[in-house]
């Protein structure tokens, strides 16, 4: 059930839902990099000035926060990259805030397999 919710591609309104499930199955073997990439995918959702999208903050804040549920198992370079993007420019102060804490624990992950 959650597996055709979160592949559900119908819409953008379907963001919410699919990044709900997204949540769920994250840290899936099989489901791991397609959630992954919904989060990536969605924290570019309305982010360009002429898409004008009303309430896509709360989906980019959604998407941060998914990938703040990684197992702290594996440093994901691309998804720590585009999370500092999303620190730099987006405009909103809790896209931003969401995007900073996941950041803050992909850095321990990063520095502990460092070091090892």
């Amino acid at each position: 059930m959650l597996q055709g919710v979160f592949r559900f591609q119908d819409s953008p309104e379907a963001y919410p839902a699919r990044l709900t499930a997204a949540s769920y199955l994250i840290n899936q073997n099989d489901t791991s990099a397609e959630a992954i990439d919904l989060c990536l995918e969605a924290l570019d959702y309305g982010t360009q000035p002429w898409e004008g999208v009303d309430g896509s903050e709360e989906v980019r804040q959604q998407a941060a926060l998914v990938l703040g549920k990684l197992e702290p198992v594996l440093f994901h370079e691309r998804v720590y990259d585009k999370l500092l993007h999303v620190l730099r420019n987006d405009k909103d102060s809790y896209v931003r805030d969401a995007a900073y804490g996941t950041l803050v624990r992909l850095s321990h992950i990063r520095d502990q397999q460092a070091a090892a």
